[in-house]
């Protein structure tokens, strides 16, 4: 399977579960290494805010050394990011979350 399938089958579960979903361009702004979507919503569950960052990977695919290190320094400033090369565990990391 490759990424881009991936990329509907997440945007579309994520659309379904109300999240907006906006693609971001990455390198092409100067910020090498942010996830590929961000989706935010109301969360459901507590009525709070809720952003996630999703970089998307085909199944087997790895993280850059470069996506890595951007992925850490957002998870210190409080970020929610979810690496998704299967719809499953989008679903379970949701379940997960506020």
């Amino acid at each position: 399977m490759k990424e881009s399938s991936v990329r509907r089958k997440v945007v579309a579960y994520l659309k379904a579960s109300g999240f907006m979903v906006i693609p971001y361009p990455g390198a092409a702004h100067g910020m090498a290494g942010v996830p590929d979507l961000i989706a935010i919503r109301v969360s459901p569950k507590t009525q709070e805010p809720q952003t996630l960052f999703v970089e998307l990977k085909r199944p087997g695919g790895r993280l850059s050394g470069v996506q890595r290190a951007r992925q850490r320094e957002m998870e210190r400033h409080g970020a929610d990011i979810v690496v998704v090369s299967d719809l499953e565990h989008l679903k379970t990391h949701l379940r997960g979350t506020k």
